[in-house]
């Protein structure tokens, strides 16, 4: 099924979205612009799936409780409080990031990406390459140690092969991959929504 990401800083009005929708998609929202447009999409378009992401109380909208959504996500357990009366709580869950890197050398750069995470997920959870090909100056144990000592990590393994993402996404419950915008284009096939950070701008939030 083909992916559709309707971002926090992309909004179409319905005529414009109606020329990228299709039958057979899995929708991504995380803006609550396009909550109005659920009821719209499934009156016309088969095989719809509709992920909703809610990561701060201020998306939270009574339309929310009435509308047809498969699932939800949400940060916090007050979010969570807030919704579970009038959502089924098997359509409600928390958020879980993960994000991959070297961490070789740490700077502000991979504490920029740990608390960009942090806007999304309480839990962060970190893959630490540890490749044949991938040259570093320090070793896979003394950069786990000091990835896993960072105070907004809650979990850390080793990443030996770039091409298992989605199994370790799978492994460890993530529902959010945080990536740096150079990854743009190589991710399409991963199973969660991903929120890619530019590496050298102000490290403000955009999603693909």
């Amino acid at each position: 099924m083909k992916k559709l990401y309707l971002h926090e800083t992309d909004i179409y009005p319905y005529d414009e979205l109606k020329n990228i929708l299709q039958n057979n998609m899995i929708i991504y929202i995380s803006n609550p612009h396009y909550i109005n447009y659920i009821e719209k999409i499934r009156e016309t378009y088969t095989n719809i799936i509709i992920y909703y992401y809610i990561f701060n109380e201020y998306h939270i909208d009574n339309y929310i409780k009435h509308t047809m959504i498969d699932c939800i996500y949400y940060k916090t357990d007050e979010i969570y409080n807030l919704l579970k009366y009038d959502i089924p709580n098997d359509k409600l869950v928390k958020t879980k990031a993960i994000t991959f890197g070297t961490f070789d050398l740490f700077n502000i750069g991979h504490k920029n990406i740990f608390n960009s995470a942090h806007d999304y997920s309480e839990t962060l959870i970190v893959g630490i390459y540890d490749h044949d090909n991938i040259e570093t100056f320090m070793s896979i144990e003394d950069r786990c140690d000091i990835v896993e000592d960072y105070i907004l990590v809650d979990e850390i393994f080793i990443d030996k092969s770039l091409k298992l993402k989605n199994e370790y996404i799978k492994q460890y419950n993530a529902n959010i991959l945080i990536v740096g915008d150079d990854w743009k284009d190589t991710t399409n096939l991963l199973e969660c929504m991903i929120i890619y950070l530019p590496k050298k701008s102000n490290m403000n939030r955009i999603m693909y």
